[in-house]
Order: structure tokens, then C-alpha cells, then sequence
């Protein structure tokens, strides 16, 4: 299954850069229109955006329904988090409205927080790096000691988080001196 996965990414992913390239929008959605482009990617000096594509309104319903399925699943660490340090949780009831709570603040903190996207990329590679790096190379450290892998698994690790996180805090610069 994992292959698979991997097979329809990579597809779609080529599929979408054979299609637009490096021109593509941020938010994909913004893509979807006729030259200019869409109202919010609009070049400068241009006032009419393009018209808007069926096909971006069946994307847009896409990415909807993922989101819906997506975030409960995320937030998932979340709701065993709260099941447990609460008792009152365990009430089918309290847990049902709890939930839906909890994505409702998510999803409210996703649309108002300026910059959000910019934000979680920053907070995401920082994260990522570090548990998918710099955890295993730590266990491996306690377990076999010091050896070559562990040096280039920490290097590789020091790269990535470097370039990942130079990357991201520029954005979000960029976003914020533009704002």
C-alpha cells in the first residue's frame, strides 16, 4: 500500500509540474483560472483576473473533503491526549462536542492567523527534522555508540534542518515585510 501511495503522489505530482511548472500559486486553488490568473495571484498591474475553470471548483471540493477527513485524523494525538489527563471526557457526549470543538478552534487558528502557512512551515521543519533525524540518530547514539553512520546521519540531519529552516524563516520574512 505504501508503494502505492508513493506511485499516485509522484503521478499526480509530475502530471501537475508537467502542467504549470515553477508558475503554479502557493495555494494551488489560485491556479485555476484563465490567464491572468485568479482574483488573490493577480500580476501587478493587472485588474481583471481570469476567468474561473469548472475543473478548480471540483479541485477546491477536493481539498475540502481531504481537509475534512485530514484534520480529525491529525488531531487525533490530540483527543487521546485530552481522553486521558479528563475524566469527564469519557461521556460519548462531552467527547463528541470536544472534538468537533478542537477542529473547530484548529480550523478557526488556520484561517484568521496571519502568515499561517508561513508558520507552520517553520514550526513543521523544525519538527520533522528533529524527529526524523535527530531522534533515530539519538537512539542509535544510546544503543551502538558513536560510528560513521551516526556522524553522517548527524551531518545530513544539520544540512537539512539548516537549509529547510533558512528556506522557511525567509518566507516568512518575505511574507511579513510584504504585509
Amino acid at each position: 500500500s505504501f508503494f502505492t501511495v508513493v506511485f499516485i503522489y509522484v503521478s499526480l505530482g509530475s502530471v501537475a509540474f508537467l502542467g504549470w511548472g515553477n508558475h503554479v500559486a502557493g495555494n494551488v486553488l489560485l491556479s485555476m483560472c484563465d490567464p491572468p490568473g485568479c482574483p488573490g495571484n493577480l500580476p501587478a498591474k493587472v485588474d481583471v483576473p481570469g476567468k474561473k475553470w469548472l475543473l478548480g471548483y471540483c479541485l477546491a471540493g477536493a481539498v475540502v473533503s481531504n481537509l475534512m477527513v485530514t484534520a480529525p485524523v491529525v488531531l487525533y494525538c490530540v483527543f487521546r491526549v485530552l481522553e486521558n489527563e479528563h475524566t469527564v471526557v469519557t461521556h460519548p457526549l462531552v467527547n463528541g462536542v470536544l472534538r468537533v470543538a478542537t477542529v473547530s478552534i484548529a480550523v478557526l487558528i488556520a484561517l484568521f492567523l496571519p502568515h499561517f502557512t508561513e508558520i507552520l512551515a517553520v514550526i513543521s521543519t523544525g519538527l520533522l527534522t528533529l524527529l526524523q533525524v535527530f531522534v533515530p540518530v539519538a537512539v542509535t547514539l544510546a544503543l551502538r555508540g558513536f560510528g560513521f553512520r551516526v556522524f553522517l546521519l548527524s551531518v545530513l540531519g544539520t544540512g537539512m534542518l539548516t537549509a529547510g529552516m533558512s528556506s522557511a524563516l525567509r518566507n516568512l520574512y518575505t511574507v511579513i515585510a510584504e504585509s
